[in-house]
């Protein structure tokens, strides 16, 4: 009888140069919570990319749970084949090699050339619990905490301004003296809701937003409970 697996141990497993991919067009909210929900179903004993599926109820969307629209779901599940990104061979490929939504079920099979970045990882790679994520709200806050999780135990991480804005895929209409106020809405929503948490410094070249010096923590209120105030809040029409 398969065993199902609980939310808490469900792992994220990156090779560092993927956990660091640009993609060509950012992508939805959905669409990187499902990315990381398939990649935490990969076991350690994998040798190869095989053909799975995983139920829309599993995935645990507050998005989807909330009222999204399962025909926008299916969608934004089909608009990932159109989003590309480049590895350090210079290829540019998709995350799957077969991706499909039927009847509340999702079909998928990892791209194969992914393998040396997903499979039996011994060194260079990142790893995190999946419910560490699922929670949070924006892209932005995702990526930011997959690229400081990289460098927890280094503790400090120092991204150039043209990186960051890459790295996050922000608009190029985002001006600089606005991202700071983007890292403090990321910063209070990853203290809240993950085991991480971080200060940062910005540095300025010639007046201009240069480079980003972040100083990473472990978060130890990890799933503190909600204050009084917060639950009123929360139930708040």
């Amino acid at each position: 009888m398969k065993q199902e697996l609980k939310k808490e141990d469900y792992k994220v497993v990156k090779n560092n140069d993927l956990l660091n991919e640009k993609p060509k067009d950012p992508y939805t909210l959905n669409q990187l919570k499902l990315i990381c929900h398939l990649i935490s179903h990969i076991k350690p004993t994998d040798t190869n990319f095989e053909t799975k599926e995983v139920s829309l109820k599993e995935l645990n969307f507050d998005s989807i749970e909330n009222g999204c629209n399962y025909g926008i779901f299916k969608s934004e599940i089909l608009e990932l084949l159109k989003k590309p990104f480049e590895l350090p061979t210079k290829y540019w490929v998709n995350w799957f090699s077969t991706l499909s939504y039927k009847e509340g079920v999702i079909e998928y099979a990892f791209d194969e050339r992914l393998k040396p970045y997903l499979l039996n990882l011994k060194n260079n790679f990142t790893s995190y619990q999946l419910k560490n994520i699922l929670s949070l709200k924006s892209v932005y806050a995702i990526r930011m905490y997959e690229l400081l999780k990289q460098y927890e135990v280094a503790k400090t991480r120092t991204i150039e301004i043209k990186e960051l804005r890459s790295l996050l895929n922000i608009p190029r209409g985002y001006r600089n003296n606005n991202i700071t106020k983007l890292l403090e809405n990321i910063k209070e929503e990853l203290t809240l809701k993950t085991d991480l948490t971080f200060n940062f410094e910005v540095f300025k070249k010639q007046q201009k937003l240069n480079e980003v010096k972040f100083t990473i923590q472990h978060n130890k209120k990890e799933n503190k409970s909600l204050s009084l105030k917060d639950k009123i809040k929360s139930l708040k029409v």
